[in-house]
């Protein structure tokens, strides 16, 4: 029924009685003493009100006095007796509109009765000032129940503000306890539960007011989520919102005899959260003391709550999606970038290392003349230390996808079986290297010598894990058929046939901050001179290679568990390959007076280049671009038998110079060493009609068994 205003009330009065109407009495003391008391018994009906600001005293009807929890028999009471019929948090609110009344010509206020209930309840003091009399003025109108207009209207608000955390992209959990906590300021009674589920985590997160109970906490942790019974489980399989009036009907519940709390929460409504895709994510949940409050309220209670609880969570999956995306870009620019980097450093480092290798081979074969087995000791020390070197460039190589490897279809235990065989000396007998393969085990087409290298990172990082050099490292073969995971690497889902190999420790594990960095290039927890920190990016560049992923377990001071997984191969589709032979190689060869030009940019490697050719009786003419060579050429191409050349130099590359010098002598030999090229490949310089392309540093035995195949005997 509407509300009726001190006006409303006047006309009703003159209504009524259109007779008498005393002008020095108030709108309701006349609609009192003048109107037909049939129709002053339903008026009473209403809570209506007047207040005198000058003598400070209400006259209330019946209604107005039940609904304040007043003594019926009691038509007047003062300003100070009204107020401490009100709850203690709104009675200042109500002092102040009252007692500023004459400043005012409509009062509208909001506020809670100390009516006992487990609820708030919650009554609308309305009305208007109006003047009668001799200048006299008073304000009267209506009080009515409005418990449930109120929590609508400020959940609803509440909710509206809360749109703005999500709108400014703040954390969702932040924004699903300051849901819970609204609930809690708008209605006590009234805990707001939110069941999020996660992708990690068997049980859901519970979000809540900070104010729950630790005891009805404990019944949701131990009979809600664990129950398949319990209004969790139901409202996951409820198509929209699921009302229970009465929680101890069901058996869940009914297992909480002697849990004293229980008997303060008995109604609950709840609706399951589901994303775009039909997933449920979670549960909103509210739990009642009991059913008081009418359902059509707890429902659009809980649909105010449930909208903006799904946008917070479907915002956020599509954050962390857009953050993976992003996250996966970077990570792939960064190793685009990496790569670029480390290809240029490799094709100068290799040029130095060229020299050193070159002359510690003239050395040698000095110190062997001389008998000096002392100075033959030192150079053997230079080989060794240039043979990492060269290890280091070929990982660097490998991670700047600069160098092709060719795949064969292999059977991976062999593999492990040797690098196990190869890495037992280099780890101390204290750790202890156990292997298991299972048998009928299908192969995978991967390069052998990138398994090799894989595996042997893997083994080398375990042997790091060991503070005290002593505990336990287990490789497994064994196949992994229909799985579905996500690659710790790459972090792309992948799913299907694989063969896996897994490498276990019981080491010092990898604290969460440090594995999701243990793939870049670079990085390294050892101390200086224990590692280049190339390791696992050059794993992560090899197994992309042979369509493989990588995930990883690991937990601090239990161990780390490395599962590498290789696509399983058809034998039937593909054919077997096996790795060339290759005899060993002698420093025999030597020329027969033919003329060889040298070109190469830096200066100490054509030098020594020379010197080993001179050395081994070739003619040797050197040059320091490809344009001064070329222009040397054209003016007597019949003189030179081969030409010798770096590819990356200024102005004029080795290929764009061989193009030239072929279109002039079509049959000359051009063989090409280079530290490292992008542009020139093996099939590129088959095209141009290049004899050979040999990386740097070139072993001197290679070198000239490579350079005699192409020359006639003279």
């Amino acid at each position: 029924m509407r509300p009726c205003s001190a006006i409303e009330i006047r006309n009703l009065a003159s209504k009524y009685n259109q007779s008498t109407h005393d002008t020095e009495l108030s709108p309701l003391n006349n609609l009192l003493k003048h109107t037909d008391h049939r129709t002053v018994k339903q008026l009473m009906n209403f809570g209506l009100w007047e207040y005198d600001s000058t003598s400070q005293i209400f006259t209330l009807s019946p209604k107005c006095r039940q609904l304040l929890s007043l003594n019926l028999d009691t038509i007047q009471v003062s300003l100070i007796d009204l107020i401490e019929s009100i709850h203690n948090e709104d009675q200042e609110m109500l002092s102040e509109a009252f007692s500023k009344s004459d400043d005012k010509n409509r009062i509208f206020l909001e506020i809670r009765s100390t009516k006992r209930s487990d609820y708030d309840h919650w009554l609308r003091f309305q009305g208007d000032a109006i003047e009668y009399g001799d200048n006299k003025r008073i304000i009267g109108g209506q009080l009515i129940e409005a418990t449930e207009k109120v929590l609508v209207k400020r959940i609803q608000r509440e909710m509206r503000e809360l749109l703005t955390d999500v709108i400014e992209h703040k954390p969702a959990i932040d924004t699903l306890h300051s849901i819970c906590e609204s609930v809690f300021d708008i209605e006590p009674a009234i805990n707001c539960v939110i069941f999020l589920s996660t992708e990690n985590s068997y049980a859901p997160i519970l979000i809540h007011s900070k104010h729950i109970s630790d005891a009805f906490h404990s019944i949701l942790e131990s009979v809600t989520l664990v129950n398949q019974a319990s209004e969790y489980a139901q409202t996951q399989q409820h198509d929209g919102p699921l009302y229970i009036a009465d929680l101890h009907q069901l058996d869940a519940w009914q297992s909480l005899d002697g849990v004293v709390y229980k008997e303060h929460t008995r109604t609950f409504i709840g609706q399951s959260i589901s994303s775009t895709d039909k997933r449920v994510l979670g549960v909103v949940a509210l739990y009642m003391p009991n059913s008081d409050l009418p359902k059509k309220v707890t429902e659009v209670f809980l649909a105010s709550i449930y909208k903006v609880v799904n946008i917070t969570v479907e915002s956020q999956l599509q954050t962390d999606a857009k953050d993976e995306i992003q996250q996966q870009l970077y990570h792939s620019q960064k190793m685009d970038t990496l790569g670029y980097l480390t290809g240029g450093i490799a094709h100068d480092f290799n040029n130095i290392l060229g020299s050193i290798v070159g002359y510690n081979g003239l050395a040698r074969k000095v110190a062997n003349k001389l008998q000096n087995e002392q100075l033959s000791g030192y150079l053997d020390e230079v080989t060794i230390a240039s043979g990492r070197a060269r290890e280091l460039i070929d990982q660097m190589m490998t991670y700047s996808r600069a160098e092709p490897v060719e795949k064969m279809i292999i059977e991976p235990q062999t593999v492990v079986k040797e690098v196990i065989h190869l890495v037992r000396s280099m780890i101390p007998s204290s750790i202890d290297i156990r292997q298991s393969h299972s048998k009928n085990l299908p192969r995978i087409e991967i390069n052998p010598i990138s398994l090799h290298q894989i595996i042997l990172n893997h083994l080398i990082n375990a042997k790091d894990a060991f503070p005290d050099f002593s505990g336990v490292i287990e490789i497994n073969t064994y196949p992994a058929m229909g799985i579905t995971q996500t690659c710790r690497s790459c972090k792309q889902e992948f799913s299907g046939n694989y063969v896996a190999i897994e490498i276990r420790d019981n080491g010092c594990g990898i604290p969460e901050q440090v594995e999701k960095h243990i793939f870049n290039p670079f990085f390294t927890t050892k101390e200086v001179g224990r590692g280049s920190g190339m390791g696992l990016s050059v794993v992560h560049s090899l197994l992309h290679d042979a369509n493989s992923h990588v995930s990883i377990k690991s937990e601090v001071d239990v161990g780390t568990s490395f599962t590498l997984y290789f696509p399983e191969e058809n034998a039937e589709n593909t054919t077997e390959q096996t790795p060339e032979n290759t005899d060993a190689v002698v420093d025999d060869s030597s020329g027969q007076g033919q003329h060889i030009m040298v070109v190469d940019d830096d200066v100490p490697l054509s030098i020594l280049m020379a010197e080993i050719l001179s050395n081994h009786d070739y003619k040797v003419s050197r040059f320091e671009s490809g344009t001064s060579a070329l222009e040397q050429f054209q003016k007597t191409p019949d003189a030179f038998d081969l030409v010798l050349t770096d590819q990356t130099m200024p102005i004029m590359t080795g290929d764009e110079m061989a193009r030239s010098m072929l279109a002039i002598k079509p049959k000359l030999p051009i063989v090409v060493c280079t530290g490292f090229s992008e542009k020139l490949t093996h099939q590129l310089a088959q095209e141009i009609g290049i004899k050979k392309v040999l990386k740097k540093p070139v072993e001197i035995p290679e070198l000239l068994d490579e350079i005699a195949s192409y020359l006639p005997e003279s």
